[in-house]
């Protein structure tokens, strides 16, 4: 299965919070192909940076 990830769901599944157990299986899943947008990688760029970077 192909899953596009919004920004919500991967910092959702990067910080441990608000995503159901159904969901973190299947991205964790090998036999699932895991994507984002650049626009999400933007927007992850501008939260980090928000908060004092890394």
């Amino acid at each position: 299965m192909r899953l596009l990830l919004d920004t919500h769901v991967l910092l959702w599944c990067l910080m441990d919070s608000d995503l159901s157990r159904p969901a973190r299986d299947a991205i964790a899943d090998p036999a699932n192909e895991v994507a984002v947008t650049t626009y999400l990688l933007w927007r992850l760029d501008v939260f980090v940076a928000d908060r004092g970077g890394v």
